[in-house]
């Protein structure tokens, strides 16, 4: 470069500078709360990155310690996400040792992390380097993946970005994350009995309360949605190894066409989770069986990972089970092997249960609480109220017994009876299976047969507990088995071209089909995302305050109301469980809406259940009253009209201090004249 060139080239510089910096003084494109917005959301994003690439450093380090054989058995990109899931469950159990001792401090959190970001630092590099050759693999080829592509990317996108937004999940609100902030203040991880769900297996909330205490409350629900992220890499793999590139991503594509998939991974949830442990594990036996099922390493991976979906959710156990009889049937052929394979594996899953188990057994003197054996505030009436018997379909309508899958295909909506939208794809191409046997090679027979056996028996046990009690009728207690359902549904569908005539295609004619579901199932969510996502909040151009009234109404308005209670004051709550977003130590909330039955079978009157509060520090109540008014108009079991006559008289003994919108009632209990 000559003299007059970089002359005039510095002159081009401090001339562009002195135009752009002028424009921008009088026309910003962002002012400050703008740029805090956007800062803090790419701050608790950079929060749950820093966790989850130093837990899958140690998961990484952990399968070389373990010596697990996953160098042989899995492809990059799978055993990439198995390390990332192994770690992350290890780390859940470490701050739950760390909860037990009253060290949930921010500064402990930070020296755990920086600890471990510096010892696993060559593990963490490798597993970059891992994960990005495995993404290279990804690449779409064509129209069609390059379509299927945008498809997950889309979904995941918009996934990504509601679960950087603020909370307003239901059971994140009831227990995900009310259990992490109150063990935060005070140190110490705890089971109070106004909250029994606190009491399952919580090795997502241990996540969740690392990501509090380093990054804020934005940082724990991308925690879940990573979970997502590394389930939508192994059903790419699976896909690909049994099919061409379009298979692997209509697998992915299938999995998340059910709505509520993605819905749950941009929460603070842990049903993808769960997902993703039981696709792990189911992973993890099938690298095990088709090494010819003599290193007995392989199975412990995959009891590792039972293990932790025990630890997710107690219901989580059922995967093991399903598990356990994929092991049985894919040991070796004498009896004695199978009986050896079993026990490597169950022993493995008791190891992983047994933290989660001893936390009940310290905090609540009962293992299983709130399940069995009774507990802190759990007695006979409680637990009926929690279980209730012979409420299922085979004392309501047996008939769902039988039509259940299509009934939960066809009319499943999230926020609705059934609780999620599984979407027709897999009722759609799952029954094609059956056309395509002969062409396929026996390990792909294998595969999709090991599948279906733990399908069968997530399934068979769900149907079973749908049957005696409508607590169990949930569908998302069968989302652990959609991975492996939706590569078989992909590859049921590259079957068809089986059926190809001379001027006629079935499959492609089916194509089309799956395009415009897609396209549908797409549209659907960038809608729902423009009326109730957090896009106005994350730009700054929303305060946390309005997007909150926008997706909770009333329910954040009488938290803040409560919030601004005089210090000292205690709420209890009727018909509502939800107490996020009140300050901790200051609410008692309905956790499983049984606090006025449960007062009322004990003989409790308006009188002596007020009187009792009185004695125990209660200063205040919020009634939930369009709760309550819905269950009582519905003539809700097992509630009595005694029951509700009880309750206005109790209302009518109080001193109301505020009503939101005749939605909540909050009242001051005060001492009789």
């Amino acid at each position: 470069m000559t003299r007059r060139s970089a002359v005039l080239s510095a002159i081009t510089f401090v001339w562009a500078a002195v135009v752009l910096a002028a424009y921008y003084v009088y026309h910003k494109p962002f002012d400050l709360a703008q740029a805090v917005a956007i800062g803090t959301t790419l701050w608790s994003g950079a929060c749950a990155s820093l966790i989850i690439v130093t837990s899958a450093g140690a998961g990484r380090a952990a399968g070389r310690w373990l010596r697990l054989p996953l160098a042989g058995g899995m492809a990059a990109l799978e055993r990439a996400a198995f390390e990332g899931g192994l770690g992350l469950g290890l780390a859940s159990v470490v701050v739950l040792v760390i909860g037990l001792l009253g060290g949930l401090h921010w500064a402990v959190a930070w020296t755990l992390t920086l600890g471990a970001l510096f010892i696993f630092r060559r593990f963490i590099r490798e597993w970059l380097r891992d994960l990005k050759l495995g993404l290279t693999e990804m690449r779409p080829a064509d129209a069609v993946e390059w379509g299927l592509a945008a498809f997950v990317g889309l979904t995941l996108a918009i996934a990504l970005l509601n679960a950087l937004g603020p909370v307003v999940g239901w059971d994140a609100l009831l227990y995900h994350l009310t259990g992490p902030k109150w063990d935060i203040a005070s140190g110490r991880i705890s089971v109070p009995s106004s909250i029994p769900p606190l009491g399952y297996s919580t090795g997502v909330e241990m996540l969740f309360t690392w990501a509090l205490l380093i990054g804020g409350e934005r940082a724990a629900a991308p925690i879940h949605w990573w979970f997502g992220l590394l389930l939508c890499l192994m059903v790419w793999r699976w896909g690909r190894r049994w099919g061409t590139g379009q298979t692997a991503w209509l697998s992915v594509a299938v999995m998340l066409s059910a709505s509520t998939v993605p819905i749950l991974a941009g929460e603070s949830y842990i049903d993808v989770a769960l997902m993703f442990y039981a696709a792990a594990g189911f992973g993890a036996l099938i690298a095990w069986r088709e090494g010819g099922g003599q290193d007995w390493r392989g199975l412990i991976g995959a009891g590792l990972m039972a293990g932790l979906a025990f630890g997710t959710k107690f219901t989580g156990g059922v995967v093991g089970v399903g598990l356990g009889l994929v092991v049985w049937l894919g040991a070796e052929s004498a009896q004695r092997g199978r009986i050896r394979a079993l026990a490597i594996f169950g022993v493995t899953v008791a190891i992983l249960c047994m933290p989660w188990l001893l936390k009940n057994l310290i905090l609540t003197g009962n293992p299983t609480y709130p399940f069995f054996f009774g507990g802190q505030g759990w007695d006979q009436w409680r637990a009926e109220w929690f279980g209730r018997p012979r409420t299922g379909w085979a004392y309501t309508d047996p008939l769902l017994l039988l039509t259940a899958p299509w009934q939960m295909s066809i009319l499943g909506t999230e926020g609705t009876a059934w609780h999620a939208t599984i979407g027709p794809l897999f009722l759609l191409l799952l029954p094609l299976l059956a056309f395509g046997t002969s062409a396929r090679s026996r390990p792909l027979q294998r595969w999709l047969a090991d599948g279906l056996v733990l399908a069968g028996v997530v399934y068979a046990l769900w149907l079973y507990g749908a049957a005696q009690s409508r607590l169990a009728m949930q569908p998302r207690l069968l989302f652990p088995i959609l991975p492996p359902l939706a590569v078989g549904a992909a590859v049921a569908f590259d079957e068809l071209q089986t059926l190809a005539a001379e001027k006629f295609s079935i499959r492609r004619v089916l194509g089309g089909v799956l395009a415009l579901t897609l396209a549908f199932t797409a549209f659907q969510s960038v809608a729902d995302f423009a009326v109730n996502g957090p896009g106005w909040f994350l730009l700054g151009l929303q305060t946390r305050a309005e997007y909150l009234y926008q997706r909770l109404g009333w329910h954040y308005g009488a938290m803040q109301a409560i919030n601004a209670l005089p210090t000292g004051s205690r709420v209890v709550f009727l018909f509502e469980p939800r107490s996020y977003y009140c300050e901790p130590g200051r609410c008692m909330p309905d956790g499983i809406l049984d606090a006025w039955w449960h007062a009322r079978r004990l003989g409790g009157t308006a009188e002596s259940i007020s009187a009792g509060w009185r004695a125990d520090g209660v200063t205040h109540v919020l009634v939930y009253s369009l709760g309550a008014e819905t269950l009582e108009r519905a003539g809700t079991e097992p509630f009595t009209s005694e029951d509700w006559q009880a309750l206005r008289e109790l209302e009518g003994k109080m001193t109301r201090l505020d009503s939101f919108g005749n939605v909540y009632e909050l009242y001051t209990l005060e001492q009789p004249r």
